[in-house]
């Protein structure tokens, strides 16, 4: 029997907490950098010493929900916010692991694009709300997103993690 996994997880966060998030982001936007890979995005490494508590506190909520307890920082990236703005758009891509471990990432919505930027992973258009989370297994399902239309950028803080396979 095959067991059914979910993808996309509703209001892990407060309206106050996405609210209290994105105005630290606008007020930060100056420490992006420029993605190299494609246009109109960029992204912030998050760092426990620097940043605010909450960023930290909602990975571990998410970790929690989904019995989470042994794990890596991802080494590669670690736990970054994305900003991509009208154009932008992921392109197709599987990330790197360590040998021996696989390489998850929880991607938290704080602000949704008024058109486009929906979330394309192994080859299934997602659709999201802002406050959910999808979780992605990077290393084994090809993702990407669709071009952001409009204004309103598409932001996410995305959680990286290394471990031993999820059931």
């Amino acid at each position: 029997m095959t067991r059914h996994h979910r993808t996309i997880y509703r209001w892990i966060i407060s309206k106050k907490e996405q609210s209290e998030l994105l105005e630290w982001i606008f007020e930060n936007e100056d420490r992006f950098k420029e993605n190299d890979v494609s246009p109109n995005r960029k992204f912030l490494k998050l760092n426990p010493d620097r940043d605010p508590k909450l960023f930290f506190t909602i990975k571990e909520r998410i970790l929690s929900k989904e019995k989470i307890k042994d794990y890596e920082l991802d080494p590669f990236f670690g736990d970054i916010v994305t900003w991509n703005s009208e154009g932008g758009a992921i392109l197709s891509h599987y990330d790197k692991t360590i040998p021996g471990k696989e390489h998850y990432r929880f991607n938290l919505f704080l602000s949704k694009p008024t058109s486009g930027g929906d979330p394309i992973y192994n080859f299934k258009k997602l659709n999201f709300s802002e406050r959910e989370y999808i979780k992605y297994h990077v290393n084994k399902y090809e993702h990407e997103s669709t071009p952001v239309v409009g204004q309103k950028p598409r932001i996410a803080i995305s959680y990286g993690i290394s471990c031993l396979t999820l059931s």
